[in-house]
This record gives C-alpha cells, structure tokens and sequence, in this order.
C-alpha cells in the first residue's frame, strides 16, 4: 500500500501531507476512492493552491487509468561493443578481406519485462473509466437540457416588460424633470 506522502513526493506536492493525513486520507488508495466532488472538497480543506488542484487532478486521473509506480523504472543498461577486431581472413581468390564485426549485446534487465496485468488494478481502473464516462453522460444532458430551455424561452415577454420599464423611467423623468435643482438621472 503506498502512503499519501510517497504518492504526494513524485509530483512535488508532499508539503500537503500532513494536512492530507489530518484530514483522514494516508494512503494513495484513500486519494482514489475520494470522487470528484470530495476531491475537490478535500483540496479546498487542506488549503490546497490552484495550480497545484490542477497537478493533483491530473496525477489522480492518470493513476486511475495507468496504476501507480512510486519508483521509476531504470533505464536499461547497455553494455557497449568491444574494440572491432579485424581478423583476416583469405578469400577464395588469394586476396585477405577483413571478418564480419559481431553485433553489441544489450543486457536485459529484470524491470524491462514487464509484470503480469494486475486484475484487481485493472477491474478498478476499469471502474474509474466508468465513472468518468457516466458523468460526461450526465454533464451532456444537462448542457442539451439548459441549450433547449434557452430555445424555449419567450423573448417577446421580456420585451414587453421593457417597454413597460420605458415608459416609467419617461414618467418619472417627467415628473422629476419639473421639480428644480433635483440631479436625478434614470439611466437607459
């Protein structure tokens, strides 16, 4: 289990440990259970800055759809070629040519093969997917239902109320217009 301070460490934000643990989330399995709302929420209780909600969202999705690996993986070690050493060799006609060169070998390491699909971060990966794509649902219907009441909306209503709000502010400029030394104004 990888703590909240090893996860929060690989993306330089382990300044927010102890507020994180104060708060109840310790592990990184605690930070991927939160949704999105509670992320958000959690982020805002710890005092969180806004550039960082962005980087700690961002390691959060990533996680959930690649898994976690607190420790980069070396790079391979190459070993390098030796010297070339010619040797001659005769040719069928009497004249030397030089012997094929063999290839560099490369040294393979254990973390270059890679481990066995882990079922049980694939399954809640896979639950990750799912929720995020049921909330793009949810979010499309509620643009296209806001988008068709903007349709529906009756805009000779609003402009009748207008007119109607015109000719006060003519009255009243009528009315005030006629008083002496009264500075008032209606603005149109």
């Amino acid at each position: 289990m990888v703590s909240i301070q090893t996860a929060l460490e690989t993306i330089a934000l382990e300044k927010y440990t102890e507020p994180f643990q104060a708060a109840g989330i310790s592990t990184l399995d605690d930070l991927l259970a939160l949704s999105v709302d509670q992320l958000t929420q959690a982020m805002n209780s710890v005092g969180m800055l806004k550039g960082h909600t962005f980087k700690l969202k961002k390691f959060v999705d990533d996680t959930k759809l690649k898994g976690f690996n607190p420790t980069p993986t070396p790079a391979p070690v190459i070993t390098p070629p030796a010297p070339a050493v010619h040797k001659e060799t005769p040719a069928s006609n009497g004249n030397s040519q030089p012997a094929p060169t063999p290839a560099p070998s490369k040294t393979v390491q254990k973390n270059d093969i890679p481990e066995a699909i882990n079922p049980t971060l694939l399954s809640s990966q896979m639950d990750g997917l799912t929720k995020q794509l049921n909330g793009m649902i949810a979010l499309h219907d509620q643009v296209t239902s806001t988008l068709k009441a903007i349709l529906d909306v009756d805009l000779n209503k609003y402009k009748k109320a207008i007119e109607e709000i015109e000719q006060v502010q003519v009255s009243l400029k009528a009315f005030f217009g006629k008083q002496p030394q009264k500075d008032i104004e209606m603005q149109g």
